[in-house]
């Protein structure tokens, strides 16, 4: 099946491979199972559906019959769970969810039970991200995917490129256009075969 995030209409919809509509869940609404511009989405090995309600701050989950389960994180800026405007989230082979809280400047893992489990990267505050180096830091990720070796690929968009972590949030690349114009070349989302 191919389920298709609709960020302003606040509903995701269901199809075939070859296109035909299924269903539709979701809808306007600030309740469980509602969104307010569901930005990304990740079907795990058990076909659960995760979405990405941005202005609410939070993932749902949903089976892939579009019934709602539970919400995953809470609003905020700082501990455990506390998703800013995330915008992504891959849900890895061994059942985990990586998010890409953007404007925490971080991502965050939780168990398959919901449950945050750890962070990489990090800010001074919320007001000044650190600044990304080689080996640290990032700028409003909006996009995440874990290849199947554990490696985290990152769409770090406010420093226009693409970093490459260890299972183990290592440093090891990054993709950037040296001399990049940011009104263009600044990554969204990413997805790893």
């Amino acid at each position: 099946s191919v389920f298709v995030s609709d960020y302003d209409l606040d509903r995701v919809q269901k199809f075939t491979a070859d296109g035909k509509f299924l269903l539709q869940f979701g809808g306007a609404g600030a309740g469980p199972g509602q969104f307010d511009a569901p930005a990304g989405l990740a079907v795990d090995g058990t076909r659960a559906v995760y979405v990405v309600d941005f202005y609410h701050n939070r993932i749902h989950k949903f089976s892939g019959e579009g019934v709602f389960q539970t919400v995953i994180g809470h609003p905020g800026r700082l501990g455990d769970g506390a998703l800013h405007y995330p915008t992504g989230v891959h849900a890895a082979a061994d059942g985990r969810l990586v998010v890409a809280d953007a404007y925490n400047n971080q991502l965050q893992w939780f168990d398959a039970n919901g449950h945050p489990t750890r962070r990489a990267g990090y800010h001074l505050f919320w007001l000044w991200p650190r600044p990304a180096s080689p080996a640290a830091g990032f700028d409003v990720p909006t996009g995440v995917s874990v290849g199947p070796d554990g490696a985290i690929h990152v769409a770090d968009s406010g420093n226009h490129r693409v970093v490459l972590l260890s299972k183990l949030d290592e440093y090891v690349a990054e993709w950037k256009i040296p001399d990049a114009d940011p009104a263009i070349h600044s990554p969204e989302k990413i997805a790893v075969s």
